[in-house]
């Protein structure tokens, strides 16, 4: 979706009761980085969306997951986003619902 967040050589797989969901990228890479068992984002220094990329990434959400259910907020901490950010990407979400449920 943006292009701060290259998207990772892994491959994902998705299994079917998320087929339907959407993912937006909150943070990217791991907040602690130092578990000695885990290499999965040696390669990605951590770093925190801004709340304008977020925006930017709702606004584009429905030419990559159409109308999705469910979002899952992405990245290794998802949720080590800023108290104000993560709320705003709440609002924000509920907002987008709220709008596409009216059509």
């Amino acid at each position: 979706m943006r292009a701060q967040y290259p998207i990772s050589a892994k491959v994902y797989f998705r299994n079917e009761i998320e087929s339907a969901d959407g993912f937006l990228q909150t943070t990217q890479g791991c907040s602690h980085n130092r578990c000695v068992f885990c290499t999965y984002f040696k390669d990605q220094p951590f770093r925190k969306a801004t709340i304008e990329e977020i925006e930017a990434d709702i606004r584009e959400m429905p030419a990559y997951f159409g109308a999705p259910k469910r979002i899952f907020l992405q990245g290794a901490d998802g949720f080590a986003a800023d108290y104000d950010v993560l709320m705003r990407t709440a609002e924000l979400l509920r907002y987008r619902e709220m709008v596409t449920r009216a059509f």
